[in-house]
């Protein structure tokens, strides 16, 4: 799955166990439904955000910041 992290390509590879019955008839990632698609891709999206956020709360808390952080964070996952 194509993807851009921080402005560069990093491209995801989507793999499933063989028997697993949800996806087994499944030959391509094409033949997922629509849906399924934008879900992988909001997972990785998800999961850069948190790493990011992560980051971010590392800096904060080298500053003392760190309650600012978290409540920063509850807005964004409100709003989300």
């Amino acid at each position: 799955m194509p993807m851009i992290d921080q402005g560069e390509a990093d491209d995801k590879i989507i793999a499933v166990c063989a028997d697993d019955p949800e996806y087994k008839h499944y030959n391509d990632i094409k033949e997922l439904p629509p849906h399924r698609l934008a879900e992988i891709r909001r997972f990785f999206e998800d999961c850069i955000l948190l790493y990011l956020f992560d980051q971010y709360l590392v800096l904060l808390a080298n500053k003392n910041l760190l309650s600012y952080a978290i409540t920063v964070f509850i807005i964004i996952v409100k709003f989300s």
